[in-house]
């Protein structure tokens, strides 16, 4: 539950760009429109981890295109606002510490998984119609 609580504005701040999508551009969107987006970022987002540039999404829909632009500047946003993260010495347990990229990495996965979660649950807008019942 920890992590939740710490990056529970993270995660609003992505689903919120999400729902403003389906509802004023996308209403007949797809749970897995949103599954191809997440994903097309959480490769982006690997990469930005490990210190590498990303390479532009292929494949993807106007609607996933846009949701991947539009949490791209979330994204972008709370880069600029996170604070400076201090590195470890040296690499232990007792020291490991997980940088801001690994926590907005963490955040997509964990989206990505409630998009399964309730698409499986609730049909192909499951997910959008339960984060829509919340924003």
């Amino acid at each position: 539950m920890k992590f939740i609580d710490d990056n529970l504005d993270i995660l609003q701040n992505i689903e919120a760009i999400v729902i403003d999508i389906y509802r004023k551009d996308y209403p007949d969107m797809k749970d897995k429109e949103v599954l191809k987006a997440y994903e097309a970022l959480i490769q982006s987002q690997r990469q930005v981890a490990r210190g590498r540039t990303p390479r532009p999404p292929e494949n993807l829909s106007d609607s996933e295109q846009m949701i991947f632009d539009g949490v791209q500047q979330v994204l972008e946003l709370r880069r600029e606002l996170a604070p400076p993260s201090e590195k470890p010495q040296r690499f232990s347990l007792v020291n490991k510490t997980t940088s801001f990229e690994d926590t907005l990495l963490a955040c997509l996965r964990k989206l990505q998984k409630s998009v399964k979660f309730w698409t499986k649950e609730r049909g192909p807008q499951g997910y959008l119609n339960y984060i829509n019942g919340f924003l």
